[in-house]
């Protein structure tokens, strides 16, 4: 009987065949389950199918069942659905107290750190979780997510230098570089084994390192100080060095025009600073290439850029340079 209830149970979920307002498997799994106590098969299932449908408290209800009747099936994939249940549950600590447990069963498992950091950083403890994701890379420096989990943790305790440090150490070491240089051969058995999961690291460090010099820019943006300014370019141009991107290189250019306007509309203007003039134009310069480069990121406003550098920009600062560099 419960192999019946089992099968017509995995039949309606894969159709859709089971409302949601009466809970994941209810009432086929849950009539088999209550009919068949003590079957593990049959628990595993009713936790499988409240864990894809979503139904986070069935999912954590049925997880206790199993803890209860046979730990041998608490394995890794036990723990993870646990925790993913309790975070989309809002309970965050809980979630991160799975982890732990996990870890302590599985110490030599990187991936259960890296999880177990992850599930810290979303409960608000933020320490203990960069102590976690360092683990997980001590076991395995390759672990996928591992490199940029640390990176992510040092930006959300403000410990900028830190990783803007791991980025370039990692993201920039040459075999990570090697890796994306040759990432035409991704079908290819060697590259897959050697290289898959430092591109995927790569890539993410330098989306990261983007995001920062993203907020940086908009940061310059409404301040224009020049302390505001530097951190935008160290972060884009870290990026763009670790894995370029057209957003990268137009973000540069685009830092860069502004710089240059905000000294031409003060220092030029109002002091004929020929140093404000020189380096204006060499910004301008720099920055020419740069959104020309970055134009397919958003062809409209380089477009904008690129006339009002050469159309005026540029002209005024070298008209500027020669009248106050004598």
């Amino acid at each position: 009987m419960n192999h019946i209830y089992a099968v017509a149970a995995t039949a309606a979920f894969a159709v859709g065949g089971i409302p949601k307002q009466q809970g994941a498997v209810d009432p086929i799994i849950d009539k088999a389950v209550a009919e068949n106590p003590g079957d593990t098969k049959l628990l595993q299932l009713q936790y499988r199918l409240n864990f894809v449908g979503k139904f986070w408290k069935d999912a954590i209800k049925s997880a206790d069942e199993i803890a209860k009747l046979d730990t041998a099936m608490m394995d890794m994939t036990y723990h993870t659905w646990l925790a993913t249940s309790f975070l989309s549950d809002s309970q965050p600590q809980r979630a991160a107290e799975t982890m732990a447990k996990a870890t302590q069963k599985f110490p030599n498992d990187a991936s259960a750190w890296l999880f177990y950091a992850q599930m810290l950083r979303q409960s608000g403890q933020l320490d203990q979780a960069v102590v976690a994701a360092r683990r997980s890379i001590q076991i395995n420096p390759n672990v996928e997510g591992g490199i940029p989990t640390v990176v992510q943790l040092q930006t959300d305790l403000k410990q900028l230098d830190s990783a803007m440090a791991t980025i370039r150490t990692y993201g920039l070491a040459p075999a990570a570089q090697t890796c994306l240089k040759t990432a035409a051969d991704s079908t290819k058995a060697e590259w897959q084994t050697s290289c898959k999961v430092s591109y995927g690291n790569t890539g993410l460090l330098s989306q990261l390192a983007l995001k920062a010099g993203n907020e940086a820019y908009k940061a310059f943006n409404a301040s224009k100080a020049p302390a505001d300014y530097q951190n935008a370019i160290r972060w884009l141009a870290l990026s763009d060095s670790v894995s370029g991107s057209d957003q990268a290189k137009f973000l540069q250019g685009a830092t860069n025009v502004t710089m240059a306007q905000h000294l031409l509309t003060t220092e030029v203007q109002k002091n004929k600073s020929c140093d404000a003039a020189k380096r204006a134009n060499d910004l301008l310069v720099t920055a020419q290439p740069q959104v020309m480069a970055g134009g397919k990121f958003a062809p409209v406003p380089a477009g904008q850029l690129l006339n009002a550098i050469q159309a005026q920009l540029l002209p005024y600062a070298e008209q500027t340079t020669k009248a106050y560099c004598k």
